[in-house]
């Protein structure tokens, strides 16, 4: 299981709340800020956390032409970083009318998956992904509310839109400890011979 991870840091205030959770878990955080990501850093961690942050995917386009060196790494995008991993895999980005800023939304079927009933989630997002579309994810795991992609998963990358180490989120460490776990529990045997052949 994971020990150690790289959180690339976007800027956000809720990054150290994230660094907090990880460590109650025993897991070994090393922050790095996304102008820092370069290939040589990617070489060097296997396991690695894309944390929320201000604006569009589009405001760190500097990170395109990395995306790809992580495409055999296990990854976890937390709001913005779920956004960047979705746009990636082709899935669309879209405004919301009306922003998602510290509401609490009832999770049916990711509660079920998680600890067997509903549980909330805490938003902070003006942008979501939509599951309007025909894309490479089609077929693995999404979860969506009201349109929005708020869970998805495929093969050893996972994105959620909602932030798990908020206050606001009911459940933080058995979240966390299962999108670890789902990381862990991706058959290789079955994988293309490129990730992304499907």
């Amino acid at each position: 299981m994971m020990n150690k991870v790289l959180l690339i840091d976007f800027d956000d205030s809720f990054t150290y709340n994230l660094v907090g959770l990880l460590e109650s878990l025993n897991i070994k955080v090393i922050v790095k800020h996304w102008t820092q990501v370069s290939h040589k850093l990617i070489d060097e961690y296997d396991n690695f956390i894309l944390g929320p942050g201000p604006g569009h995917p589009n405001d760190y386009a500097l990170l395109n032409p990395l995306m790809p060196l992580l495409v055999e790494k296990k990854v976890i995008g937390i709001c913005l970083g779920h956004q960047i991993l979705g746009i990636f895999l082709g899935l669309k980005l879209r405004r919301l009318e009306s922003p998602l800023h510290g509401k609490s939304l009832p999770l049916s079927e990711l509660g079920k998956e998680i600890v067997g009933n509903k549980i909330y989630a805490q938003f902070y997002n003006s942008w979501s992904l939509t599951s309007d579309i025909g894309s490479r994810v089609s077929g693995d795991a999404i979860y969506s509310y009201m349109d929005m992609i708020y869970y998805f998963q495929h093969f050893n990358w996972q994105g959620v839109q909602f932030h798990p180490e908020s206050v606001g989120t009911t459940c933080p460490r058995p979240i966390m400890e299962w999108l670890i776990k789902n990381m862990y529990n991706v058959n290789y045997e079955k994988l293309p011979s490129h990730l992304w052949d499907l």
